[in-house]
């Protein structure tokens, strides 16, 4: 379950070809994670990038943990992670749509283009 949205971070693209993701944190310190990971194949000896294989939801809590030897208290996150529907990801994308207003221009691209792709389940489309 995730708890009611906070703020949207940041949209990211990754240097493995093109998975997205949109990170934006609750109320509750917790932070998450929604990512569109590329789904890349071989064929004929070239890499061919053909829309998204799955929906991640990587959850981040806030915690802190204590030094044995000085006692003083560190921030730290305990991080899991979970392969998602695409259907919980379009859910997820509704509930961030309130924050698009105050989107740059570029990142309403992203956000504009992981509601795409979710829509048809990962797909291109060019298949």
């Amino acid at each position: 379950m995730i708890f009611p949205i906070k703020k949207i971070n940041s949209f990211d693209v990754y240097r493995d070809g093109g998975s997205v993701s949109v990170s934006f944190t609750s109320y509750f310190k917790r932070s998450y994670v929604l990512l569109f990971k590329i789904n890349d194949q071989l064929i004929n000896h070239e890499i061919v990038y053909d829309g998204y294989k799955s929906a991640n939801l990587e959850i981040y809590v806030a915690t802190y943990y204590k030094s044995k030897v000085t006692g003083k208290k560190y921030p730290k996150s305990i991080k899991s992670e979970k392969k998602i529907s695409w259907s919980k990801a379009r859910r997820i994308l509704r509930r961030l749509s309130k924050y698009q207003p105050q989107l740059s221009t570029d990142d309403k691209e992203s956000y504009e283009s992981m509601v795409s792709f979710a829509a048809r389940d990962g797909s291109s489309g060019n298949s």
